[in-house]
């Protein structure tokens, strides 16, 4: 959340939480926007490095419209989060921002939601089904080629049903 004197701010949701999450109030986060830009990139990096719940929500539902800049800090976290075995979550893109995220395929990168209460449940139940609780369900996993690299692997985890439950990259064996 951005407050009056123009920082951005985060929230962990308790003492014991596995979630932080960041609300990212801005209407825009264009190339041009550069302190803007430099806010959100030492906000997210320093959160990204620090030790810290498996978990970051990025939530965007207060953002119109975003550049190439932002796109690389997103990226850049994501990276970071994901060499200390965190996970980064993106909640609340308008339809243009989701179909930016969609033609650079990097959505297959990271959960996206519609909104912040669909990412926590969705977690939360992640977390209930991994310490035994909740029901589990069948699943089936579709391996691909990811376009963009030919050293990475996609992995679509799908319900019975077929319904996409998530999306993982990972490096290719071998």
């Amino acid at each position: 959340m951005q407050s009056d004197n123009g920082v951005i701010c985060h929230t962990r949701l308790s003492h014991e939480s596995d979630v932080i999450v960041v609300r990212l109030p801005e209407a825009g986060y264009g190339s041009l926007d550069q302190a803007k830009l430099a806010r959100a990139r030492r906000l997210l990096l320093a959160i990204a490095k620090q030790p810290g719940p498996p978990h970051l929500i990025v939530d965007l539902s207060g953002v119109h419209y975003l550049g190439a800049g932002f796109i690389g800090i997103v990226v850049s976290a994501w990276d970071e989060l994901k060499k200390h075995g965190r996970q980064l979550v993106l909640c609340g893109l308008n339809p243009n921002c989701a179909r930016l995220f969609r033609t650079l395929h990097l959505h297959s990168l990271f959960a996206i939601y519609p909104n912040a209460e669909a990412a926590l449940e969705e977690i939360g139940a992640h977390i209930r089904a991994s310490v035994g609780e909740g029901q589990t369900f069948p699943v089936r996993v579709h391996v691909s080629d990811v376009g963009w690299d030919p050293d990475l692997l996609r992995l679509d985890y799908l319900a019975d049903d077929g319904e996409p439950i998530r999306c993982v990259i990972v490096p290719r064996q071998g």
